[in-house]
């Protein structure tokens, strides 16, 4: 965060420091911060980080993407917005694409193996994509 927020390469290594460069960065500013995937369940150390964030204009925003309820929760101020899972066929339109190109229908051998492991991700986007 520091090397993209301070726009130079931040050889600092320890906690302290590394908080403070990024206070003095992101003092009164506004910043839109996304943190994807999170899966840390600590709630102190999530606290100790949202402290020292406080440093940015009010309008500043974090948001946090996890799979996690507990982490949903832990982090959240809104209740968290949980998203569905694709459809079969939205699944596979995502396959599809990823594994044989757009626009391209593939060997017929090979869709039917690409719909079966579709029926394996359960609807997952990730899952899909990988």
């Amino acid at each position: 965060m520091i090397s993209v927020v301070c726009k130079d390469v931040c050889n600092l290594e320890e906690l302290d420091p590394l908080q403070r460069r990024l206070q003095e960065s992101l003092l009164g500013k506004r910043y839109l911060l996304v943190l994807d995937d999170m899966w840390n369940e600590n709630q102190e150390e999530w606290n100790r980080f949202i402290c020292s964030m406080r440093c940015g204009a009010k309008e500043s925003t974090i948001l946090v993407t996890t799979r996690i309820k507990t982490v949903a929760l832990i982090t959240g101020t809104f209740p968290p917005y949980v998203l569905k899972f694709l459809s079969g066929d939205h699944c596979w339109s995502l396959f599809k694409q990823r594994s044989f190109g757009k626009g391209n229908e593939g060997n017929p051998n090979l869709v039917e193996i690409g719909k079966e492991i579709v029926k394996k991700c359960g609807g997952v986007p990730q899952d899909a994509k990988a």
